[in-house]
């Protein structure tokens, strides 16, 4: 979409879903274009967000760490009309921030109600606060680490749906096997089969 012409504001301004909250995960992709420059697309980016994008409850900003305290992107930061901003992570995480607050951006009235009006937490009883930022490094200790081996990664979330779904031995072994790389099944299969063995050895001598 173009959102520096009009021809770029009457699509944005017609766009489903810029216009409506859905209640499940959507993936949206703008394309901003005339934004060559960091200023541009920031600057871009917030008159989308602002007037064309549904809701102000919270919003999410990506950003190399090298950048982010550029002027640029402290502008974008702070001109974007939404409660709770997280960069570098998802904003809905600000919710479980108790010092800070959750709730939509000043400004919704009764006769135009899209994230509501009012806010909670605020822990710390600052007046005035029209939102609140978080900020993180791209990758934190607290995201999980991306596994190179993703077949081994896939077996564990295998394991791991199937025994929630239906707990038991059977699920649990599966789930040892894929965490260690081992078929644990075989080698309990194997284990009882030396035993017998060895069990068999014994008693024929006794006999």
């Amino acid at each position: 979409m173009i959102n520096t012409t009009e021809a770029g504001r009457q699509a944005a301004s017609q766009e489903y879903a810029f216009r409506n909250e859905p209640f499940c995960p959507v993936y949206t992709v703008a394309r901003l274009q005339h934004t060559e420059t960091l200023e541009a697309f920031c600057q871009t980016a917030t008159t989308l967000c602002n007037d064309y994008v549904f809701g102000s409850l919270s919003g999410s900003v990506t950003v190399k760490q090298e950048l982010q305290s550029t002027e640029a992107v402290q502008k974008l930061i702070a001109d974007l009309k939404y409660g709770a901003i997280g960069v570098n992570f998802w904003g809905g995480i600000c919710y479980t921030f108790a010092e800070g607050k959750w709730g939509a951006y000043p400004g919704e009235s009764l006769a135009n109600v899209e994230s509501g009006i009012g806010f909670i937490n605020n822990l710390l009883g600052i007046a005035g606060m029209q939102k609140c930022v978080w900020t993180s490094p791209i990758i934190s200790m607290a995201q999980p680490k991306l596994e190179k081996n993703l077949k081994k990664q896939g077996k564990i979330l295998r394991a791991v749906n199937k025994l929630i779904i239906a707990p038991g031995l059977k699920p649990v072994f599966e789930l040892g096997s894929a965490i260690i790389g081992i078929d644990l099944s075989m080698l309990s299969a194997m284990g009882v089969a030396t035993l017998a063995v060895i069990g068999g050895y014994f008693f024929s001598r006794r006999s």
